[in-house]
């Protein structure tokens, strides 16, 4: 980043970006327990209420220790064993309920959401420490990565909301830089001829690595257990299957694979009519358009209901039924997303920053193509936005970060004479469009970013500029 600019230049301007984060950040802390966010979310304005995810995930635990279907919440036989005031159904897979049960032993429903904000806030901490200290990229581009962190207003409404996408995003961050770690052991300098490896490339001490059967060995042993880890908490990692298989790294995807089958597997088996439930709230393809579903799939619906208006489109399924312009594009959009990434997948074989391209491709990929985005989601495209900052300091890539975390329309809707709780259908067209865009538009660009310049260097030929020794 700052290519147009000097260095001193560079380095004062993302000093300031930095301080700006923090002044933002600040504002978060200091008005979090006020009514501040109902005016800037949806969720928050017009949802169950504070906590109201955090409150379905502690309720999920709940039923898991009494028996019950940890799916379907709303039952008759679970009200009996309700303990949290309101809260919003329970959608992931079982060990995320076995361990919110250990928590919900230990604290009462409030108690314990405030104790994981602040979790959060260390998590935060640690995150931003983590980047800053991280001495291998320029110290600019350290900067301007952890300002997006602390100055991103999707973790505002992620704290009010308790959810865990902050928690997702650190394992997406921590499997890049694994990866990383994993290239730089090996201390080959990736180009012949570029000049030896940079001093922060040179391998760990290799003495303690042995005992786990070396450095290869030993990172990718800790990259199955960080993807095991994400696809519990949000199975969206999975994707990543794509390039691992490109990369030949079939036993992590065995024990990766295992892992989650033999943690989720059992409950299932218990209670073979909730996979029923997880399917149909997970796999459904077709859902109603939300105020604060702020995915590209939304905002397909907002163009499509534009321009193509119907109004009976018959009843959804798992499968759902293709009886309008709407559902046959959104497929068909869903399908060639697919298949141009995987196609790009194996084109970045060669690529030296490979990962970081990976993490890029299929995190977009998800918010591109899944049912529904809430704000909070996008948290978990922090992760890759680091990694092509960091690596490759491209402006494009900061800038659509930057518009990806800050606030959306929803706000400003009462200052244009618009009532939020009013018909969608009654906003005018370009609120709609703005509102429903103001995320997925970023997304896509990045999307598109990614795969113009994965096409654009191996027509080329390599990259020369790569991560190893961009100072």
């Amino acid at each position: 980043m700052g290519s147009r600019l000097t260095t001193a230049q560079t380095r004062l301007l993302a000093r300031c970006v930095f301080a700006a984060a923090l002044v933002i950040h600040l504002f978060f802390v200091v008005t979090f327990f006020t009514d501040i966010p109902e005016s800037i979310f949806p969720e928050a304005a017009m949802g169950k209420g504070r906590a109201a995810d955090f409150f379905g995930i502690y309720q999920s635990g709940e039923n898991l220790v009494n028996g019950q279907n940890i799916y379907s919440q709303d039952l008759p036989e679970n009200l009996d064993h309700r303990v949290v005031p309101y809260y919003y159904y329970y959608r992931y897979l079982p060990p995320v309920a076995a361990l919110s049960a250990i928590g919900s032993r230990l604290l009462a429903p409030w108690p314990a959401y405030r104790a994981w904000v602040a979790f959060n806030e260390l998590l935060l901490l640690v995150t931003v420490l983590w980047i800053l200290r991280w001495n291998k990229w320029p110290i600019h581009r350290r900067l301007f990565s952890a300002a997006l962190w602390l100055g991103y207003f999707p973790l505002y409404i992620e704290q009010y909301m308790g959810q865990f996408s902050l928690a997702m995003a650190i394992f997406l961050l921590l499997l890049w830089k694994i990866a990383v770690s994993a290239v730089d052991s090996r201390r080959v300098s990736p180009h012949p001829g570029d000049g030896p490896p940079h001093p922060s490339n040179r391998s760990p001490k290799r003495s303690w690595l042995s005992f786990a059967g070396g450095p290869s060995r030993f990172y990718s042993s800790i990259a199955s257990i960080v993807w095991s880890a994400s696809i519990l908490l949000k199975t969206f990692p999975i994707m990543f299957v794509v390039p691992y298989f490109r990369d030949k790294s079939y036993k992590r995807i065995v024990a990766s694979f295992s892992t989650v089958t033999l943690l989720s597997a059992p409950y299932f088996f218990l209670y073979p009519d909730t996979i029923r439930d997880f399917i149909r709230l997970n796999l459904n393809p077709f859902v109603s358009l939300y105020r604060g579903d702020f995915g590209f799939q939304a905002f397909l619906k907002i163009l499509c209901r534009t321009f193509f208006p119907v109004t009976d489109e018959g009843p959804l399924g798992v499968l759902g039924s293709f009886n309008s312009p709407e559902r046959i594009i959104l497929a068909a959009c869903t399908i060639l997303i697919i298949i141009l990434a995987i196609h790009v997948s194996f084109k970045l074989r060669s690529f030296p920053d490979r990962q970081a391209f990976d993490l890029m491709l299929w995190t977009t990929v998800f918010f591109l193509i899944y049912k529904t985005i809430w704000e909070y989601h996008y948290l978990m495209m922090l992760p890759a936005i680091t990694a092509i900052v960091l690596c490759r300091g491209t402006p494009i890539v900061y800038i659509m970060g930057i518009l990806i975390g800050m606030p959306t329309l929803f706000g400003l809707l009462p200052s244009m004479g618009i009532d939020p709780s009013a018909s969608i259908d009654h906003w005018p067209v370009f609120v709609r469009i703005g509102y429903f865009g103001s995320k997925a538009i970023p997304v896509l660009v990045l999307y598109l970013w990614t795969l113009s310049t994965v096409y654009r260097t191996t027509r080329t030929g390599p990259d020369r500029k790569n991560i190893y020794h961009q100072r």
